[in-house]
């Protein structure tokens, strides 16, 4: 049995329009290509155009690239370009753009790996195998924006994230946590310390990682009580989970699965039911 995807020519022109945009600097073109709120947008807004360039790998040098596969997921596609050398037909990287509906098709994440490394994280590269994995597994060589508007508490964020050499997929999703916790909680409550120590913890446990609270109030000189507190707010006020679709830099497995059972596969798997992330005992 064949299975023919249509793509609208908008989704794949999207594409083509962001690497003109980038390659300008052209800043408002940027603004009508990138989803708002999403990895894409949040990456270009904290760092800059060297972030958008390390992540569709054009640090690989003179290309020309080809849209060879996507995956068709609700509501989006994974596109997968082929970088190939302008001096012959060797394979030089990948590069996949995750392109939404949002007024038009918008870019919304770039990651500069193959199709399947979006999902499966075995299949990822090692950062010592070229200078845009290295950027966006580490964070290695990016600055702040000059033009980034952070609060106190992304700006610590930021900045400790990046030198404790986080993917930037992690930082984007703490400053998304943070923002989302602003508009419906109370921030007056606790420090920006605190408030920090206990978005870092959180995305730290995305990450799979477990790092006692402590390591994070030491980090920003804050008080260890005080952090757990701030960081049982924030998990309880955002009903934060793990493989949280939201701010998890991790894939949910059950993404892959919910679209095989769309398809008519996998019938007889039951999706994972996500566990919330632990409490702190205050």
């Amino acid at each position: 049995m064949s299975l023919s995807i249509p793509i609208p020519k908008e989704a794949i022109e999207v594409v083509w329009r962001f690497f003109d945009a980038v390659l300008e600097d052209d800043r408002i073109a940027l603004a009508g290509l990138l989803m708002p709120n999403s990895d894409a947008a949040l990456m270009y807004e904290l760092f800059g155009i060297p972030a958008l360039i390390a992540a569709s790998g054009m640090l690989r040098g003179p290309c020309v690239m080809r849209i060879r596969r996507l995956l068709a997921l609700e509501g989006c596609f994974w596109l997968e370009g082929e970088q190939v050398s302008t001096e012959g037909e060797e394979v030089i990287g990948h590069v996949v753009f995750k392109v939404e509906q949002f007024g038009g098709w918008r870019v919304s994440e770039i990651l500069p790996w193959h199709l399947e490394a979006v999902h499966y994280l075995a299949e990822r590269p090692e950062p010592a195998s070229d200078d845009s994995v290295a950027i966006m597994l580490l964070s290695v060589g990016l600055s702040l924006s000059p033009s980034a508007k952070l609060d106190g508490v992304e700006q610590r964020l930021v900045e400790t994230m990046r030198s404790d050499r986080y993917p930037v997929t992690a930082i984007t999703r703490a400053v998304r946590m943070w923002r989302d916790f602003k508009d419906v909680g109370e921030v007056e409550t606790h420090s920006e310390s605190a408030w920090a120590a206990a978005v870092q913890r959180a995305i730290t446990l995305l990450c799979l990682l477990d790092e006692p609270i402590e390591q994070f109030a030491l980090a920003y000189q804050g008080e260890v009580e005080e952090a757990k507190r701030a960081y049982n707010t924030l998990i309880r006020t955002l009903g934060i989970t793990f493989f949280d679709a939201r701010y998890s830099p991790i894939p949910d497995p059950n993404e892959l699965i919910r679209h095989a059972q769309k398809l008519g596969a996998m019938q007889d798997v039951e999706l994972r039911e996500h566990e919330a992330l632990p409490e702190e005992p205050e």
